[in-house]
């Protein structure tokens, strides 16, 4: 019985490894049912290929103490943490593809998840934040 239970932990924790690898990797989209979240985790590499283009709108979601203290390029400042980012998101056009960052990740993150559900379509936040541009 033991050697079951030990077995069944061992599958659970490899399981969970490779759930947690498979999350981390910089080009897949995360999509989770249970949200109904979309978003595309992109590298420095890719993230500064897209800047480049010239399409795409680009939002820091850091505060503005952050953002003085340097910002990519023509980033715009939209602070996540701040009462109106709603409302301040809800005039960047939905229908232009959405380039977002933060820190180091996380903040964007939670961003990209209000924005969805705010209908943008289209939003691709930077791997590790400036902190890792």
């Amino acid at each position: 019985m033991k050697k079951y239970l030990f077995i069944t932990l061992v599958m659970l924790n490899l399981a969970a490894c490779g759930e947690a690898q498979t999350k981390s990797d910089s080009k897949m989209t995360v999509d989770q049912k249970q949200t109904g979240m979309q978003y595309k985790v992109v590298g420095k590499q890719e993230f500064d290929r897209l800047v480049n283009e010239k399409k795409w709108q680009l939002v820091d979601v850091r505060t503005a103490n952050e953002y003085h203290a340097g910002h990519i390029g023509n980033a715009i400042n939209i602070d996540y943490l701040s009462a109106d980012f709603k409302s301040k998101m809800a005039k960047v056009d939905k229908t232009k593809p959405l380039l977002i960052y933060c820190q180091s990740g996380n903040r964007s993150g939670k961003a990209a998840a209000i924005l969805n559900e705010m209908g943008f379509k289209e939003v691709y936040d930077l791997q590790g934040g400036y902190g890792n541009y």
